[in-house]
């Protein structure tokens, strides 16, 4: 109930707002470049196309690197041995990832690709001269079938904000972020199950508002809608319309638990 009071003041939708059209643009335009299958039909389908997105912009991005570094070394590339191409293109390489974003599966390894497997990113990450061997090359356009389920690392991409949104609770079978597009809270489980929970489209800059988002996400978390109205009404996360509606339904609530 709460999730539809506040959703009727904010109904931001991610396929029609003019926020996030320009980025669903770029999305499908790149992915439609590659032939990628991507599914875009609910917000969640539109977080997981941000992340695939994200991994797509990383992978360009290496493979760039390494355009780079082979030009760079043109002139006496051929003298040098795989292990010295390797290491001299890993130098630029290691720039590069530091403008990257990433995350860390659950054995610590870094994924910076994230429709790749663990060793095509162990690859990318450590042995990029390896898109010049033939059994490679071809994962510059033709990489489709070596594609993964997002699903393969769980909610880690979420957990350790591989897209642009803002992570406020971690925990082991959940996550809860923030999405300043939707001026939206979001709790994503390891079911997948979305719920969002929709703040004042007026709502300005997150950083000022982090400590009430955090409280509002405790009590989201406990089930406690009573305390979580009380923080909403007490915050400037919401219009007073919204305030009005919550508090008539707190007080059904508070009647009910007596």
């Amino acid at each position: 109930m709460i999730e539809t009071i506040l959703l009727k003041a904010n109904k931001i939708d991610v396929y029609k707002d003019r926020s996030t059209k320009q980025i669903l643009a770029q999305m499908k335009q790149a992915f439609a470049l590659y032939k990628l299958d991507v599914k875009l039909k609910t917000e969640l389908d539109f977080f997981n196309a941000l992340i695939y997105h994200e991994a797509l912009s990383n992978k360009l991005r290496m493979e760039a690197c390494f355009e780079d570094a082979r030009r760079d070394l043109f002139d006496y590339w051929d003298n040098l041995s795989y292990q010295e191409r390797n290491r001299l293109i890993g130098l630029k390489n290691d720039e590069l990832k530091n403008e990257l974003r990433y995350f860390k599966n659950d054995k610590g390894r870094y994924i910076w690709i994230a429709f790749f497997d663990e060793l095509l990113n162990a690859l990318y990450d450590k042995e990029l001269a390896i898109l010049e061997l033939p059994q490679y090359f071809k994962l510059y356009r033709n990489f489709k079938e070596r594609t993964i389920p997002l699903d393969h690392y769980g909610l880690e991409p979420f957990k350790q904000a591989y897209i642009e949104i803002t992570v406020l609770k971690r925990f082991e079978d959940s996550v809860i972020f923030y999405y300043a597009n939707t001026k939206s809270l979001y709790h994503l489980d390891a079911s997948k199950k979305l719920r969002r929970f929709a703040l004042s489209k007026s709502n300005g800059k997150i950083v000022p508002l982090k400590e009430e988002l955090e409280g509002i996400t405790k009590a989201i978390l406990t089930e406690d809608r009573i305390e979580a109205i009380t923080l909403l009404l007490d915050s400037m996360l919401i219009d007073d319309k919204t305030k009005k509606q919550l508090t008539r339904f707190q007080k059904k609530l508070t009647r009910k638990s007596k």
